[in-house]
């Protein structure tokens, strides 16, 4: 028996190098991308967490506390940093590993310089350690209270020159009922480094800014003033003032990952639940943007997370399936030489030597080297999936050589022909095959059941509703082979009829496929449906990401803000590029009365409607024309619902009261967030200074958009013109999708697609490769009988176009139907601001790129065989029999 395990099996190994050679690379390919892959994917989610938070977010720790209640003042930096230390030991892990070291402040209330300072202003009395180490004084000297009874203060040059104060200046500050502080101008100062990133929280430190009393309209302006330590303490001595305190905790943004951003939200809701109990005294509250910011990230990330995690699941599957075939490549070679070696008298741990042994060199080896190789390409943090998966490539190349050697270990049976189109499936197949679609209707109806919702938890992702891809990709795969013999012996009739053989050889050797030649089908249709479904899901984003931005601007432009001049609209009109431009009205917080609705809070908007649907065109798609009657308000889905009927009135503050007659109903209008209570009135209803627009809505294939900005900025009050007022359809549009989690998404399912084509391509190389031999022995003996070359390179693509067009057909099927099939899972309407998401339908560019796939794979089949051909001549074909 020794000879059976020593030349034999090294004259096997010589004579399979290549197969082997293919799986081992294979297996290295794999193993790589199995680690960079999900790690890059996990490295691009974290970036976009980063970039959802952004710049300047925080976390405030803040309270007024009175000067009465002795335990709960900090007049000093030891004081401030024993309370740091409290708010340090409250915050959990989460929280306390995104912030950097606190900011502190300690201010008095916003107080009227006396005598009046011009452009009425407010100064804000404020001590800060981490001011006071950022700023250096170019005039004067820092403060430094004396025993005068005058408090020194320090204010900016900017401030100073803004509000004609000098070194030396006193001043009187007051603040409603407290006492009154005399203080004097000690020094003037400047930012030491004006381009930190410290400033953008701490404008007020060096520059006045505008404030507003939307009910008034009254103006003034504030800014800080910096007092020292010294006085602090003198201030809260006579126990008469109250103190606002601040820690400001700056959110660094490259802390902040995927994982970290799920759990934030629900940690400051903790944290501020803790804050009443620290024992500090005082009404603490915790105040941050932060929650919001990552709610809405999450909210998105969870979506993006559960497509990548659906469309990753099915490339599993293609690749598993890909190393399947190339190690059943293997073993349908070494098949001859198993069943030599069973019948010269070999054991079965012989044959598992000589088939597994090889396979187990090949792949082993090349699964570790390749998740070195994927390791060391750092492509983001290593996920724990990658281990498993190349240990899992290792064993799943054993499968194919293990039933190999399993069918030798009963009696021999005569050799047959696997024949598709006519053999008969044993019970146990039959068997395996509704197990397989079982499993699939029961991954589908877990995943609807589920939703996004039940993946948020830690280990609540479910592996049978990861698995929905793969399981359903199988089960249609055999439903196809179910009805693929039917149109199969219809063609090979009808080819028998014709006069050429070349048709009916190829067909018939369609139709003549073992199990290792029927595994490409499956590969080949999970390959299209991931295409399938990454592109459908991909243009259901995009056209999903076109109706927010619709909803946004409205119109190709728009400019809004809390009030307009009186005349934007004609001075917007004749920006260069504008066509058109229409004006509306929007005022929040209005109380309607009549119909069966008083009281009910709505939102006023005021626009001629039929001149907004001219001006808009295609936008104005979800807005109805204007009611027939001349006084026609249409209503909200949410306040038709309470009952307003008939005459209705609108109050909205100090301005007329509005009348109007209820003559419909509106789903939604751009720029009301949907589900906001809201009425829609003609403008004409409008009188004198409430009839001025606050919004421009313009339309324009080429407007000017240097000019546009500067117009919207001319017509816009100057107290309103720190936050947005002008948006332009085409920049909003182009900020949406190049946002980091669209990027990621997208980068994604583009690398899925690429890779599903590779290995698409490399099947149609390996089911030629399965049936090389034997077809060069069919082909050999047709060339005796006068084949050409032509005709042979056809015979080639005879033979694979059942499967490719099959799986071709199912795939793209299957994957532009998955996210319907899914369901709730596939809940886009975190991308979509609430608004409904567009039904997923064919891209027309990604059906004639897959029409295209098809002729490649057709013209890589004419190639493949080519090659295959070249390495045998029909005089040794015919005399070796091979």
């Amino acid at each position: 028996m020794g000879s059976l395990s020593g030349g034999p099996v090294l004259r096997l190994l010589r004579a399979q190098t290549a197969p082997l050679l293919a799986l081992a690379t294979l297996t290295l390919v794999t193993a790589v991308l199995t680690v960079v892959l999900p790690a890059a994917t996990a490295a691009n989610l974290d970036r976009a967490a980063a970039a959802a938070v952004g710049d300047g977010a925080d976390v405030r720790l803040s309270a007024r506390v009175p000067a009465s209640e002795k335990g709960a003042l900090a007049l000093d930096r030891a004081a401030l940093d024993r309370r740091t230390r409290v708010w340090r030991s409250l915050m959990p892990p989460t929280v306390r590993d995104i912030v950097d070291r606190p900011e502190t402040a300690v201010a008095l209330a916003e107080s009227r310089p006396e005598p009046k300072a011009p452009h009425s202003a407010r100064l804000l009395p404020t001590w800060s350690p981490e001011v006071e180490a950022r700023v250096r004084y170019v005039a004067g000297t820092a403060p430094a209270t004396g025993d005068d009874g005058t408090v020194a203060i320090g204010l900016s040059r900017a401030v100073a020159d803004r509000l004609g104060y000098t070194v030396g200046s006193r001043l009187t500050l007051v603040a409603g009922e407290e006492p009154r502080i005399r203080a004097r101008v000690s020094g003037l100062y400047e930012a030491a480094s004006p381009a930190d990133p410290f400033w953008r929280a701490h404008r007020l430190t060096l520059r006045t800014e505008r404030r507003t009393d939307n009910r008034t309209g009254m103006t003034w302006e504030v800014a800080e003033v910096l007092f020292d330590e010294a006085a602090l303490a003198r201030l809260a001595a006579d126990g008469t003032r109250a103190f606002g305190y601040t820690w400001r905790y700056p959110v660094v943004a490259g802390r902040v990952t995927a994982e970290r951003a799920a759990r934030v939200p629900s940690d400051l809701q903790a944290l501020g639940g803790r804050l009443p109990a620290a024992g500090v005294g005082g009404a603490w509250r915790l105040d941050s943007g932060l929650g919001d910011l990552l709610g809405g990230y999450t909210a998105r990330e969870r979506t993006a997370t559960v497509l990548l995690g659906l469309a990753f699941s099915g490339l599993v599957a293609v690749m598993a399936g890909a190393l399947l075939l190339t190690a059943g490549l293997f073993t349908e070679r070494l098949r001859p030489a198993l069943a030599l070696m069973r019948a010269r008298g070999a054991s079965l741990p012989q044959l598992a030597r000589a088939a597994c042994g090889p396979v187990l060199l090949a792949a082993a080896p090349a699964a570790a080297l390749g998740h070195l190789a994927g390791r060391w390409l750092d492509a983001g943090p290593p996920q724990p999936v990658s281990v498993p998966a190349a240990a899992g490539l290792a064993a799943l190349a054993l499968v194919p050589a293990v039933l190999a050697v399993r069918e030798h270990a009963g009696p021999p049976r005569p050799p047959g022909r696997p024949d598709l189109a006519s053999a008969r499936p044993s019970r146990r197949r039959l068997v395996a095959e509704g197990l397989v679609v079982a499993l699939a209707v029961i991954a589908v109806v877990l995943a609807r059941r589920r939703g996004p919702a039940g993946q948020a938890a830690p280990g609540g992702w479910d592996p049978f509703v990861v698995a929905v891809p793969a399981l359903l990709g199988v089960a249609v795969a055999l439903l196809v082979l179910r009805a693929y013999p039917f149109p199969l012996r219809a063609l090979t009739r009808l080819a028998r009829r014709g006069r050429g053989t070349v048709a009916f050889v190829g067909l018939a050797r369609a139709s003549r496929q073992n199990a290792v030649a029927v595994l490409p089908l499956t590969v080949l249709l999970l390959a299209v449906t991931v295409a399938g479904f990454s592109t459908a899901v991909q243009n259901t984003l995009h056209r999903g990401q076109e109706r927010v931005v619709l909803h946004e601007v409205g119109a190709d432009a728009r400019v809004f803000s809390a009030r307009l001049e009186a005349d934007a609209v004609d001075r917007l009109r004749r920006v260069p590029g504008v066509t058109g431009a229409v004006g509306a009205r929007a005022v929040p917080g209005c109380t309607l009365s009549g119909g069966g609705a008083d009281g009910l809070l709505v939102t006023v908007v005021a626009v001629d409607l039929d001149a907004y649907r001219r001006v808009a065109g295609r936008t104005a798609a979800p807005v109805p024309p204007a009611p027939g009657r001349p006084d026609g308000a249409l209503l909200s889905k949410g306040v038709a619902a309470v009952g307003s009927t008939g005459q209705i009135f609108l109050e909205c503050g100090n301005e007329p009261r509005i009348g109007a007659t209820a003559a419909g109903r509106f789903a939604e209008f751009p720029g009301l967030p949907p589900g906001t209570p809201a009425v829609i009135v003609p403008m004409r209803l409008l009188r004198g200074a409430s009839a001025v627009p606050s919004q421009v809505f313009l339309s324009g294939d080429r407007i000017d958009a240097a000019a546009l900005r500067a117009t919207a900025t001319a017509v816009t009050p100057e107290t309103l013109r720190d936050g947005e007022y002008l948006r332009i359809r085409s920049e909003t549009l182009r900020k949406a999708t190049d946002a980091p989690l669209m990027r990621t998404v997208s980068a994604a399912f583009h690398h899925s697609v690429l890779t599903a084509a590779a290995y698409g391509l490399l099947t149609v190389v390996l089911l030629l490769a399965v049936g090389a031999r034997a077809r060069s022995r069919a082909v050999a003996h047709l060339q005796a009988l006068g084949l050409g070359r032509r005709q042979r390179r056809v015979l080639a693509v005879l033979e694979i176009a059942p499967v490719l067009l099959c799986s071709a057909a199912g795939g793209w099927a299957l994957g532009l139907a998955l996210p319907a099939i899914v369901g709730p899972l596939a809940d886009l309407r975190p991308y979509t601001g609430g608004l409904a998401v567009p039904a997923s339908a064919p891209d027309p560019l990604a059906t004639a790129v897959l029409g295209g796939a098809l002729l490649a794979a057709a013209a890589l089949a004419a190639a493949a065989d080519a090659a295959f051909d070249a390495r045998h001549r029909l005089g040794t074909v015919l005399r070796t029999g091979e």
